[in-house]
């Protein structure tokens, strides 16, 4: 309850801080960023993938793309 308020007055001006929609802007923002960065990183994870002249008929297993948790088999 008291986040709430105090997040209301910040929305009229009463205080100083994000308002709601700038808090929105920037979570959507860094979403956006994260999903640049991915695609950004892709090429250089997998080179076939960013020249399909360098593709073999063999390519990479998905297994060796796929980040998986520490002690996963």
């Amino acid at each position: 309850m008291a986040t709430r308020v105090h997040q209301e007055r910040i929305d009229r001006g009463e205080r100083e801080g994000l308002t709601s929609a700038e808090r929105e802007e920037l979570t959507r923002l860094r979403r956006q960023l994260k999903q640049v960065t991915m695609e950004r990183e892709l090429p250089k994870r997998c080179p076939a993938f960013a020249d399909p002249a360098r593709a073999t008929s063999d390519p990479l297993p998905l297994r060796l793309l796929v980040r998986r948790p520490m002690g996963s088999p």
